[in-house]
């Protein structure tokens, strides 16, 4: 078996076998700064703590307050408010899942 790169010298080895896998452009975004172990781990790390990573990830953030509906009881998501998760949801759905897995 071979020896894994020292972390310095990761990037070629993480990004080789991913950038065959057709990931759309957000994906090989992700892909082409350097440090992809380091910010893979900080996204993960981040992400588990309820933090949206946005300078780790080509996703923008919201541009708009997260709509709420408020009737006095209790306060609510806005069911409207969920069309924020579009742009990502229609990445996800761009992603030729027989090449990846």
């Amino acid at each position: 078996m071979e020896p894994l790169p020292s972390l310095f010298e990761s990037d070629d080895a993480c990004s080789r076998r991913p950038a065959a896998i057709p990931l759309g452009t957000a994906g090989q975004q992700y892909l082409m700064p350097g440090n992809i172990i380091e910010r893979s781990a900080s996204l993960i790390y981040l992400t588990a703590q309820g933090d949206v990573p946005y300078k780790l990830v080509p996703i923008a953030r919201p541009k708009a307050q997260f709509p709420i509906v408020d009737d006095g009881t209790q306060v609510v998501a806005d069911p409207e408010g969920f069309t924020r998760y579009d742009p990502i949801t229609r990445w996800i759905e761009s992603l030729d899942a027989a090449a990846i897995g």
